[in-house]
């Protein structure tokens, strides 16, 4: 890591010397009063602290290692330390400094511009995560995980995870006669198709044939009654007719009629 940083080094003097680096005194001054102070109620602009108007400025802490965040990303990863008697810009809960007034000037224009570029520059120089303390933009940097990765043991993630369905919203059904094996599948359509090949024989004796229970019909008895001069009737006579022939063997049919005289 303190290789790359003295190489940053020497390639930031190298450009100095060939008169590229920004030079403040070129340009015109900044007037630093026109940035909000303390006393600005809106939040998503950058706040410029000082000793007087500001008590507890000697107690503020300095993100970025007090490294100008304007030179970090203007100069492409080139750590400036800052100048904090110009001044603490506040922003997003960062305190930061820079090494001049203009650079201070050029930040309070854009700073979410600049937050983004020194992101960038820890993208591409992974050292910077650490000597600028921002590993809470980078979770996976922290020292702990590195160690961990170069081990070869991953800590292993864990999450709860739930799953809620809808209570009974498919009604239950269960086959009874559902095979999943296709070999008793294949076992039952050979028997099926055994049984259709089949008939079902019966055979008849002669004792067998239409044969029925006996029956016999009697007249039960009657009572004995006396019949006197006051109470007298007459019985007519009764007549029955029998068919023969109905069932059994094949003949005519014969009528026998028959009369009763009770």
């Amino acid at each position: 890591m303190w290789d790359a940083i003295l190489a940053m080094g020497r390639a930031a003097l190298a450009e100095a010397q060939r008169g590229d680096v920004y030079d403040e005194n070129r340009e015109d001054p900044v007037d630093l009063d026109s940035i909000p102070g303390p006393d600005a109620t809106d939040p998503s602009t950058a706040v410029r602290l000082t000793v007087e108007n500001y008590e507890s400025f000697l107690n503020l802490p300095l993100d970025f290692q007090g490294f100008c965040v304007q030179s970090l990303v203007a100069r492409k990863g080139l750590l400036v330390p800052g100048n904090p008697a110009l001044g603490v810009v506040r922003y997003a809960g960062r305190y930061c400094v820079f090494s001049s007034e203009r650079a201070m000037a050029e930040f309070c224009t854009e700073p979410d511009r600049f937050f983004a570029g020194v992101r960038e520059a820890c993208y591409r120089q992974p050292e910077l995560i650490h000597l600028l303390r921002v590993h809470e933009d980078f979770p996976r940097s922290s020292l702990q995980a590195i160690l961990e990765m170069m081990s070869g043991q991953q800590s292993v993630m864990l999450a709860d995870v739930a799953c809620e369905t809808p209570l009974h919203f498919q009604e239950s059904y269960i086959d009874k006669s559902y095979e999943w094996n296709e070999w008793k599948l294949r076992q039952d359509a050979l028997h099926v198709a055994d049984i259709r090949r089949k008939t079902t024989s019966t055979t008849q004796t002669a004792f067998s044939h239409l044969r029925r229970e006996n029956e016999t019909q009697v007249y039960l008895p009657k009572e004995a009654a006396t019949s006197t001069s006051t109470s007298r009737g007459t019985n007519p006579p009764r007549l029955k007719k029998y068919f023969v022939g109905l069932r059994g063997v094949p003949q005519p049919m014969q009528v026998a009629e028959c009369r009763y005289d009770l």
